[in-house]
């Protein structure tokens, strides 16, 4: 690891913790609770690889909040109103992380919500480090919607969830819970 990415992570209060892996039929899915360090960080990241052509069932949550941020390639968010009128945002292209030749070995979380990734080159060996704030995606609020990747490669996303420090106190099985089908 290089030396400014050790500096780095050493000079922020940072969270790493290991993920948990899902493989559904078409997604896989690396789960990061930092909620499980306690309520002070009330964050779940998700990272989801979407196979080409591929687009989620619909879904909401209840009380957590979602920010969805492509990190390789591009996707449609669909966002059903409460009038079940159907708006499509497409999310900018992002060559922040390439899925060919990367790996990402390590995913932090700093109290501001901040998320770092640190990933290594698969043929050389040589680390670095970004960063997404928080706030940089499409805030997907409460409701019902769904990521398409419209595109002939895999994408990959990043889907940072939290709540609030007292329903993570209340509930701490709320990211887990929260999700409803549609």
């Amino acid at each position: 690891m290089s030396e400014r990415i050790q500096q780095r992570r050493n000079s922020a209060l940072m969270y790493e913790i290991k993920p948990e892996m899902w493989k559904g039929i078409n997604e896989i899915r690396t789960y990061y609770p930092f909620y499980e360090t306690g309520p002070h960080l009330p964050f779940e990241v998700c990272i989801i690889k979407l196979p080409p052509n591929h687009t989620q069932s619909w879904y909401s949550h209840k009380t957590v909040e979602e920010t969805i941020i492509p990190i390789c390639g591009q996707v449609n968010i669909f966002i059903k109103g409460q009038d079940d009128k159907v708006e499509k945002t497409q999310l900018p292209k992002s060559t922040m992380f390439d899925l060919e030749s990367e790996s990402i070995v390590a995913v932090s979380v700093i109290d501001d919500g901040t998320v770092s990734f640190i990933v290594e080159d698969k043929k050389s060996g040589k680390m670095r480090s970004f960063d997404i704030q928080y706030d940089e995606g499409t805030h997907s609020e409460r409701t019902i919607h769904t990521l398409q990747n419209h595109s002939e490669q895999s994408a990959v996303v990043v889907v940072v969830k939290t709540t609030t420090e007292e329903d993570l106190a209340r509930n701490p099985r709320i990211f887990r819970e929260d999700r409803e089908s549609h």
